[in-house]
């Protein structure tokens, strides 16, 4: 029998009462980065490094496009960097209406600060400060 893995992207945004479910795997600490909707760490593509060859979930693709769009049956959309450079508002002028993935181009701290600041909303979680 085989054994359905699910995960947050099995979920259409509709069902999470949201019309966008952003993708963004950057995370500076660890080198990760998102440019042009494919995920480099320390400067490599994902596919160049160890995670090529991974038993579970072997990474043979760096386009995280097409690694979302074969587990989601919505749009896969992509916010560029062009765009993310801009700020908040001009990455919340380019979140889809329609219900869609959205891989969103990160490759500074800061870039991710502009993504969570675009896309808070009633529902997103906020963060406290001490």
């Amino acid at each position: 029998m085989a054994v359905r893995r699910t995960a947050i992207s099995d979920l259409p945004p509709q069902r999470l009462g949201e019309t966008a479910v952003i993708v963004c795997p950057a995370f500076s600490e660890n080198g990760g980065s998102v440019f042009e909707a494919h995920l480099l760490v320390s400067d490599f593509l994902l596919n160049e490094t160890k995670m090529q060859d991974h038993p579970l979930t072997p990474l043979t693709d760096p386009d995280l496009r097409c690694a979302q769009r074969a587990q989601a049956d919505w749009l896969v959309r992509h916010i560029d960097f062009r765009t993310v450079d801009k700020g908040a508002g001009a990455i919340a002028a380019a979140l889809p209406q329609t219900p869609s993935m959205v891989i969103v181009d990160a490759v500074r701290d800061e870039d991710l600060s502009q993504i969570s600041i675009a896309t808070r909303g009633p529902k997103a979680p906020r963060r406290h400060r001490r």
